[in-house]
Order: C-alpha cells, then sequence, then structure tokens
C-alpha cells in the first residue's frame, strides 16, 4: 500500500521523539491490589498464592525515592496506577490526594465499571494525566469475557470521563479468539475518536498459563493484524494509533515508514521496558521490572542507595543474553519484542517472542554490547 509523505513523516517523527526521551525519563507502576470484580476469563494478573493490596507507606515510600532519584538525574518522574482494579484499594481516594500534594502526575490503567462521576471528578481534580480502559472486541465479544464492564458500560463511562475534561484511551486485548471480532470493531473505534489506542497480544500469563488454543497467535497473524491497523490508520486518522507494541518496529522499517539509521550505535534506544529506567511496585511493596514477571521480584528496603539501584532492576532482571535471538537481531535496540510473554511461552526470557516474525539469519548484524 503506497503511504503519503505526511504520514510518514508523522511516524518518523513520532518515533524520534520517542527515541530522544527514552532515557529521560522515570515511572513507576503501582499495583494498589489484586482485588478485582470482572473475573475476566483471560486475566494474566489472576491465578496468585498470594491476594491482597499494597501497605501505604511502603509505597509512599517508594514513591519518595524514586521521585528524588529523578530530581537528582534531571528526569522527568510519572507514576502509572494498575491493579487488579485500582479503583479498589482501599485508600485509594487518599493516594490521589498525595499525590497531588507531591506533584506526582499519574495515569490510571482502570475499569469502567468503577468509574463513576464522583471517581471521574476526582481524577480531573488532582491531576490525573489519563485513563486507560480496556476494550476486547464487539459488544458480544467483549461482554463474554468482561464481567461487569460492558461494552455499553464501556462506552458511557468513556463519554462521561471525557465530559469532566479526562484523556481517555482504550486497550485492545487481543488473541486468536477475538482477532476478528477487533478487526469489525475498527471503523467504530475511529469513530470515537479516543485519545489513544493501544494493542497487545493476550499471553500465556495467569488463567491462560496452559490454555496455548486461546492465546497463541502466530507471528503471521500478528504481522498481518498490525498491518491491517497501521493501512487504517492512514485512511482513518481518528483511530489515534500510538504504535505501543515492540513489534511495530521491524513492521515499519519493512513498511518504509521509520528509518532507525541516524540511531543506531547509540545502545538501547526505545523498544521493552525491561531495559528502560522503569519498575513496578507490587501488592507486596516489591520491585520488579515488570509486573508480569514474578521471577522478578525484589523486596527493597528503604535506603538511599538501595532504591538508587533498584531504579536499574528492570535491566539486571531481564539483561539481553549474548547470542540470543535479540541480541544478534538488526532491531535490537529498539524493539527486544515481550519479555512477559516470551518467558511465559518458552520458558526463558531471552527466547524469541513468539509473535516475532523475523528470519534472524538474514537480519544479523555483528554484535555490540549494549549501553549499561
Amino acid at each position: 500500500m503506497p503511504y503519503a509523505a505526511a504520514f510518514k513523516s508523522a511516524i518518523q517523527n513520532l518515533f524520534a521523539q520517542r527515541i530522544d526521551g527514552y532515557a529521560k525519563s522515570l515511572t513507576l507502576e503501582c499495583e494498589l491490589t489484586t482485588r478485582c470484580l470482572n473475573n475476566c476469563s483471560y486475566c494474566g494478573a489472576d491465578i496468585r498464592e498470594q491476594q491482597g493490596e499494597v501497605d501505604f507507606d511502603v509505597l509512599a515510600g517508594h514513591l519518595q525515592a524514586y521521585a528524588g532519584h529523578a530530581r537528582e538525574q534531571g528526569l522527568s518522574f510519572g507514576v502509572i496506577l494498575v491493579g487488579g482494579d485500582p479503583a479498589l484499594y482501599s485508600r485509594f481516594d487518599e493516594l490521589l490526594s498525595y499525590l497531588a500534594a507531591k506533584g506526582m502526575p499519574y495515569f490510571v490503567k482502570g475499569n469502567a465499571s468503577t468509574l463513576s462521576q464522583k471517581r471521574a471528578a476526582r481524577l480531573k481534580e488532582t491531576g490525573c494525566q489519563g485513563i486507560k480502559l480496556t476494550c476486547y472486541g464487539e459488544a458480544e465479544m467483549h461482554d463474554a469475557h468482561r464481567g461487569l464492564d460492558t461494552f455499553k458500560l464501556l462506552v458511557e463511562r468513556t463519554n462521561m470521563a471525557r465530559a469532566h475534561g479526562l484523556s481517555v484511551a482504550w486497550h485492545l486485548s487481543v488473541g486468536k479468539e477475538n482477532l476478528a471480532s477487533v478487526r469489525r470493531l475498527l471503523p467504530f473505534l475511529a469513530s470515537m475518536n479516543l485519545a489513544a489506542v493501544t494493542e497487545g497480544r493476550i499471553g500465556r500469563l495467569g488463567r491462560l498459563a496452559d490454555d496455548a488454543d486461546f492465546a497463541d497467535l502466530t507471528p503471521q497473524e500478528w504481522r498481518d493484524f498490525l498491518l491491517e491497523l497501521l493501512h487504517f490508520q492512514q485512511r482513518n486518522p481518528g483511530l489515534n494509533l500510538v504504535y505501543r507494541d515492540k513489534l511495530w518496529v521491524p513492521l515499519l522499517v519493512e513498511e518504509g515508514l521509520l528509518d532507525l539509521e541516524p540511531f543506531r550505535g547509540q545502545g538501547i534506544r526505545l523498544g521493552c521496558d525491561l531495559f528502560a529506567a522503569m519498575a513496578t511496585v507490587d501488592f507486596r511493596g516489591y520491585l520488579k521490572g515488570c509486573g508480569l514477571i514474578e521471577s522478578a521480584a525484589k523486596q527493597v528496603v528503604f535506603r538511599p542507595e538501595a532504591e538508587k539501584r533498584a531504579v536499574y532492576l528492570a535491566r539486571d532482571s531481564a539483561r539481553i543474553e549474548e547470542g540470543s535471538a535479540c541480541a544478534v537481531c538488526t532491531y535490537r535496540d529498539f524493539c527486544r519484542g515481550c519479555r512477559a510473554i516470551t518467558l511465559a511461552h518458552t520458558g526463558n526470557v531471552h527466547d524469541q517472542d513468539p509473535q516475532c516474525w523475523m528470519n534472524r539469519p538474514v537480519l544479523r548484524r555483528p554484535f555490540q554490547a549494549a549501553a549499561a
């Protein structure tokens, strides 16, 4: 498909900005609680031996330490509130007041069913930068898997939140079962003119740990879907794709829409956040490099030097193994796939992303160690 010059320029500029800002920010994702009322059939966070919610003082300690480190390093600092359902955290309103008082910008990944008028007003009042809600396809498909978060409620609460001045994004969770439904939904998504639309693959995580038929998209299926999104975006700007899946990078290069050559030789500049200055505080108060990689969890005491080292926990928990699939790929500094899905599917965090379509022998470049 031919691409307009303006479309190509917009994508190149978007990724150039991301690459430039990759090492200039610090983000702390906070898993406030494991509690959720939706009981989604594909939940990647479910099936844990432990359940509960994070201790407020422990969380505040992590937030202060990370914000302080960001100031020292001249980095921007942001917070993402997740769950379970973060709105079900027993001290949620108190936490919002705390973040506002400390001047910490935050985003919320939540559920439509707990996004009331009062809560939307409170989010706006305390400086929420935006909320992200999940969509699982057309109404029939969505309602069969999202519990209390019906499609009708998703649309109604999205419009209500926007009326309160909140930025709202939808995340498309995509697997074999709902792929066709998500495709049919694209015109409606474009008509919603959301602040952003992101996409993510359902993996063998949580409830789907042993359900390969439900979760496993083939590399070709995932590439075809991304390509369809890309073509639809050019024809329908209202879709507002933000190209968050790591495998957008090779696809956009293949389509002639992204030139990475000006950015090579500078170490890791984009891709899996396990290699960025980002971490997750889970409901136990433990630090992880990724909320979906349980093996990376570590308990960190509140000593300044320990906290500074914890900022780089992400890099230590899944560092690229020399000679591994991603280490020898031409896109190693800009992609690296999803390490959580890779670990869940293969048992090895260093393996090739299960939806990656790269032909490694063709795309190899001389191995260069990533910047620390």
